[in-house]
């Protein structure tokens, strides 16, 4: 059985990464989105209505339904609080653009 590598680990060897975007507030299509294989959701909490609180049971979601598929979040803004209450809840890779 081959073992599992990270997106950070695929990228750092070249090797390709498939991932989508996840703009609903919905946990079971975070699960669903897993269940298709990608290496990761990102989690859309900037151009959607998805805050930490609908964000957090999307993530475990995401792990259930495939626990090789990595949930990352975008963050709508650079805010040292708000960004750390999404380390704080798990997210072991954040997006600020």
């Amino acid at each position: 059985m081959e073992k599992h590598q990270s997106v950070r680990a695929k990228l750092k060897s070249g090797i390709p990464v498939v991932g989508s975007w996840l703009n609903s507030g919905s946990p079971i299509i975070g699960e669903l989105m897993a269940n298709t294989g990608f290496d990761f959701v990102t989690v859309d909490a900037e151009h959607s209505a998805v805050d930490l609180t609908d964000a957090q049971p999307i993530f475990q979601a995401i792990r259930s339904g495939n626990p090789n598929t990595e949930a990352f979040v975008r963050l709508h803004g650079v805010d040292y609080a708000f960004t750390k209450r999404y380390l704080d809840a798990g997210q072991p890779a954040l997006s600020l653009l």
